[in-house]
């Protein structure tokens, strides 16, 4: 999987696939995927794709497992939150060793696209459902307030922010500027 960091979005391409992380105009962070070149829709005939992150990208690899646990443990700010692990919000988000999360679009989330992580052996598998939308919207957005998860969208925003800042990103957006 190449790792490809550019202004503030970080792409991870797997040959014609692309999952793609951003800070969107009303700074909620947003996941999106391309195939081929395009912004696929659930009218593509294609409602789930799917990445593997694996360790043969150990940066990547060790920041979803720290996304994971963290979510699994209820751990906000590096410490476990004992009393998350009974609200509501972490009963939607974590259940069988899976993590499902819709995404913060409209009130009545199961309405809306989602994203599953699931650890398997040794890598992470990340599902995208989407879901029949009349605006064809395919983004998954994590809100850090009024949040249908409460706090939870925090590890996820963590995540981005010490993604943007491993060395193998880093390396690459070099490497890309040297191209041009």
């Amino acid at each position: 999987m190449e790792i490809i960091k550019y202004d503030d979005v970080i792409e991870l391409k797997d040959n014609d696939k692309v999952f793609k992380m951003y800070y969107s105009q009303n700074g909620n962070l947003s996941w999106n995927i391309w195939v081929k070149g395009k912004e696929i829709s659930y009218w593509d005939n294609n409602p789930i794709i799917n990445f593997e992150i694996t360790k043969n990208d150990i940066e990547l690899y060790n920041s979803f497992e720290e996304l994971f646990n963290n979510i699994k443990n209820c751990c906000l700010f590096n410490e476990p939150d004992a009393g998350l692990k009974y609200s509501t919000e972490y009963k939607y988000l974590y259940h069988n060793n899976v993590i499902q999360w819709y995404s913060n679009k409209n009130k009545n989330f199961t309405d809306c696209n989602s994203v599953i992580i699931m650890k398997q052996d040794d890598k992470y598998i990340v599902n995208f459902y989407l879901k029949e939308s009349k605006n064809l919207d395919t983004s998954i957005r994590f809100n850090s307030n009024d949040s249908h998860y409460g706090p939870f969208g925090l590890i996820f925003i963590n995540q981005f922010d010490k993604l943007s800042k491993l060395s193998v990103v880093e390396e690459k957006a070099y490497q890309k500027k040297l191209k041009k």
